[in-house]
């Protein structure tokens, strides 16, 4: 089983290898990722995840997007609800 939460703090120390390990597995990495997400990340691990889901696509990354910028009271941090925005964008 692959930890998610170790590949997301090696990207965050710019690990390549890391980030092309989650993208590699495509929409199979979307449900881990948004649980480690809701389960409480800090600012940059959230925006990685923000920026895998944005790039990945789908119903359920578009879902987690649209919850960062509509229910923003939830969420600490303005960078996510911009990057979500940005993410969102590519959906037009």
């Amino acid at each position: 089983m692959m930890n998610y939460a170790t590949l997301l703090q090696q990207i965050a120390a710019g690990d390549e290898v890391a980030r092309a390990e989650i993208y590699a597995l495509d929409e199979e990495a979307i449900t881990p990722l948004i649980d480690e997400f809701y389960a409480g990340v800090n600012e940059a691990i959230g925006l990685i995840i923000i920026e895998i889901l944005s790039d990945i696509g789908g119903f359920e990354a578009r879902m987690l997007l649209e919850d960062v910028v509509h229910l923003s009271a939830r969420y600490l941090y303005e960078t996510w609800r911009l990057a979500a925005r940005l993410g969102l964008a590519q959906y037009q």
